[in-house]
């Protein structure tokens, strides 16, 4: 990989160090010069496939820090302790430590930092190579890449680099399938949710299928979005025999999870509560509710056996009612 002009801007970090591998490798960091999350860079040579050699730059990010001091063993940590020494009294050096990253490695590049490609890496990286903390046009570009003539999205920034701004091309996400994959909690909500605002302050036109009222808040919030007009729309759906099944799972799945009398107590219901084919879901639902209000408030028929079970299901802490 041939130098280019923004080479002089890359900071040197730290030191490969250890086993290296073509997936990840660890390497010695100066103090305060990175933190988990940032992307850094090294490079090495790789086989061209003639016999020759050529310099490619490899894209990792730190994945965690280790952080020790060689010259402090646990056994002077632990007479520290037990004899209430303070580390000031004693002639032990608290000035070398060590911080020992552990990278996971992206791909690799060629070219200009203006334009960065990543492929896999086929080759380890070489210990004892510096390891560089990239500007952030540069990071930029591999994420992102360049956005000539497009519409951008303004997504966010890294969490680990404030300066780099990530942006994705609004015709590309509305032409094509998009998936956002995270773990729970990971913040795929929250990342579509954003790009559907950013596409809303474009001009896009959208349609979102929303079962669980992930994004309600758009419609709650319309005043913030301008002249764009947001519509609130609720299907009609006609209760048949066939849909009582259906209609009894997505109840017991919606919210908190059902306790076992909860569920009974729900199954009581749909038997004690005759659908009929002009009922929507809605309404049937709302029957549903009503007849358990009824019976949580001991209004029913007092001679009802049946019903009397039920108020022993109802005096247990949050019932089925409640969810209903």
């Amino acid at each position: 990989m041939a130098r280019d002009k923004h080479d002089d801007a890359w900071t040197r970090i730290g030191t490969v160090v250890g086993n290296t591998s073509t997936g990840e490798y660890s390497f010695i960091l100066q103090s305060l010069k990175a933190r988990v999350g940032d992307i850094v860079a090294t490079r090495v040579q790789v086989p061209s496939g003639d016999s020759t050699s050529r310099e490619v730059a490899v894209w990792g990010r730190i994945q965690s820090i280790d952080r020790f001091n060689p010259f402090f063993p646990h056994e002077a940590a632990q007479e520290l302790a037990e004899e209430s020494i303070s580390f000031l009294d004693t002639v032990l050096s608290n000035t070398r430590d060590q911080l020992q990253a552990e990278v996971l490695i992206l791909g690799a590049s060629t070219g200009s930092a203006d334009s960065l490609t990543l492929s896999p890496l086929t080759y380890p990286v070489q210990p004892a190579a510096d390891v560089l903390y990239p500007p952030a046009t540069t990071i930029q570009s591999l994420l992102t890449g360049t956005l000539p003539t497009k519409v951008p999205l303004h997504i966010g920034s890294l969490i680990a680099r404030a300066d780099v701004d990530v942006a994705l091309a609004a015709d590309r996400i509305v032409s094509r399938h998009l998936a956002i994959l995270a773990m729970t909690g990971g913040g795929k909500t929250v990342a579509a949710r954003r790009i559907i605002r950013e596409l809303i302050d474009v001009g896009y036109p959208l349609l979102i299928f929303d079962p669980h009222g992930d994004y309600l808040g758009l419609y709650e919030k319309k005043k913030l979005f301008g002249n764009t007009e947001v519509k609130l729309f609720y299907p009609v759906i006609k209760n048949v025999s066939q849909s009582t099944d259906v209609i009894f799972t997505l109840i017991s799945k919606l919210g908190v999870k059902l306790t076992d009398p909860q569920l009974q107590f729900l199954n009581w219901l749909m038997n004690a509560v005759e659908y009929k084919s002009a009922m929507t879901v809605k309404s049937y639902i709302q029957a549903l509710a009503n007849l358990a209000a009824k019976v949580r408030n001991k209004d029913a028929r007092k001679n009802d056996d049946e019903l009397s079970e039920i108020r022993g299901l109802l005096s247990m802490p949050s019932s089925a009612a409640w969810c209903l």
